[in-house]
This record gives C-alpha cells, structure tokens and sequence, in this order.
C-alpha cells in the first residue's frame, strides 16, 4: 500500500472513530510504530486531527474551518452514498441551490445533463457543470473564501432576494438542537440563512458526526429542513428530536467495503417505534 492510501485509511479512522492508537494503526497495517507517527504528524499538519500521546484525535473545533481540499479526502464513500440519496429527490426543470461543501459537492456525479437550474456559491461547483450542455448554471457572486473554496458577500446575499429555489441541497459543521445548523464564517452563514428563506425544500445532507456539535456561528433554524439525508440510523434522543420538529430523516446505504476499511463496527442502535418520521430505505439500494 502506497503512503498516501494509507493516510487516506487512516482520515477515515479517525473521522469516525475519534480517536486512534499507533499500536492499533501499526498492526492494521503491518508497518513500524515509526511510520504511523510521521503519517500522524502528516496529518496533524493538515489540521485533520490532532497528535497525542500513543495515538492521535479527531477534535471538532469551534471556531477553525478544515480546508475543502483537506475535507474532500475524509470519508469519500459515505458522502457519496448520502449524495445519492440526495439526488433522487431532483427532478428535470428544477431550480435548486447547491451549498459549498464538499457533502454537496459529491451530489454532482449523480446529477445527469438535464434541464435543470443550478445556482450555487461553490467553485468546484461551478467547475463541475461549466461543460453540461443542458445546466443553467449560475454564480451568485461575490468575494472568493479560499477555505472554503467558496463565494460570499453582503451584494451576493442580497442578490438572492430575487431567486426562488424549488430545492436547496446544504451541509454545515455541526447540527445542534439548541441553535440549529452552524458553521464558522459569517458571510457564508449569512448566505445559507438567505437560501433557507427562499426555498422551498431544503435537504441538509450531514453525516452522523456532525448531530449533536457546535460550530462558532448559527445560520438557520431546524424547523426550515425538510428532510435531513445522514450515513447512519441517529441515536434514540436524536430521533425523539427530529419527531418533536416533524423533520424526516434518510440513512445512505454505506458501502460495506468502506466498513471493512476502517474496522469499525457500528454499534447497532435501538430505533423508535414506526411512527418515527423517516424514510424508508429501498429494498434494491
């Protein structure tokens, strides 16, 4: 195994486990001690996680943003499976809005060259569809956010006043139940909280690590989502949560190679009682 395929494992590891040891990383992968640490302090330079004594640590902080480039590495196959998802739900003549992230930005490869309105801030968005003969794609200006390899500005977000989105398609740093959808930067945040108000469906496609986190700033009220698209069944109190907001919820079929990676088992969590508002899983995933 190349060095690069094993970081990228070892992203992974980290993402969903929270925290490794060398001794378990050096076994799995059948190398010295010596060289999981400089794959470790490789890491640590990208600001993926955190070196600590034995091991290291995935540590969500509130007010740093991992760069885009960093986040496109973690996780690839679980954002491709809730991309997936996402997709079924965009229907030709759509107008709908296309977040930053890099959770958004794999629902691209599952969107055919169709009729179809995408507006969005994200550049590797724009990137994507600059060549699809049948997109009307639009910018919505504004100054560029190299962390987040993004558009923002006060014109851009007042620009959107003219714009009605059947469908938006967002991700954000962290779910929180108390504040809502967070994230860090302020121009951004401002720009999310403007697409919520004028779309009409908003699918918020956050993997299982972000429920239940803070970020720095707050963009949006729960209440505005119309369906939230994540990678695993959420915990019992998180379900009561969403029932008590009338917020259904898709869990993404994950492929079982990706589990197998990161030899991670998921615990197998007690769901509510049908009446539940989630969506039910297609038998032919």
């Amino acid at each position: 195994m190349l060095p690069i395929e094993r970081k990228d494992i070892i992203r992974d590891m980290v993402y969903e486990k929270k925290t490794v040891s060398v001794l378990e990383l050096s076994e799995y992968f059948g190398v010295s001690p010596e060289t999981i640490r400089r794959d470790i302090s490789a890491l640590d330079s990208e600001g993926i996680l955190t070196k600590t004594y034995g091991g290291a640590k995935f540590k969500t902080q509130v007010s740093k943003k991992i760069p885009t480039k960093s986040l496109l590495h973690i996780m690839s196959q679980r954002k491709n499976a809730m991309a997936y998802e996402a997709s079924k739900y965009i229907q030709q003549n759509d107008c709908i809005f296309m977040g930053y992230s890099t959770t958004v930005l794999a629902l691209c490869s599952h969107i055919p060259d169709m009729p179809l309105t995408i507006v969005t801030n994200s550049l590797p968005v724009i990137q994507f569809f600059a060549e699809y003969k049948s997109v009307r794609l639009e910018n919505i200006g504004g100054t560029y956010i190299s962390s987040y390899d993004a558009f923002s500005s006060f014109h851009a977000i007042e620009s959107l006043e003219r714009y009605s989105f059947d469908k938006a398609f967002l991700s954000c740093q962290a779910v929180d139940f108390g504040r809502g959808m967070c994230d860090q930067n302020d121009m951004i945040c401002g720009l999310q909280q403007k697409v919520l108000e004028v779309s009409n469906q908003v699918y918020l496609i956050a993997d299982n690590s972000k429920i239940n986190q803070r970020a720095f700033l707050s963009y949006g009220d729960l209440s505005k989502i119309s369906e939230l698209i994540t990678d695993a069944v959420p915990s019992v109190d998180v379900q009561q949560q969403l029932l008590s907001l009338k917020i259904p919820y898709t869990v993404a079929n994950i492929p079982a190679q990706e589990s197998a990676e990161v030899k991670y088992e998921e615990k197998s969590q007690e769901t509510l009682p049908q009446e539940t508002p989630s969506i039910e899983q297609e038998a032919d995933h």
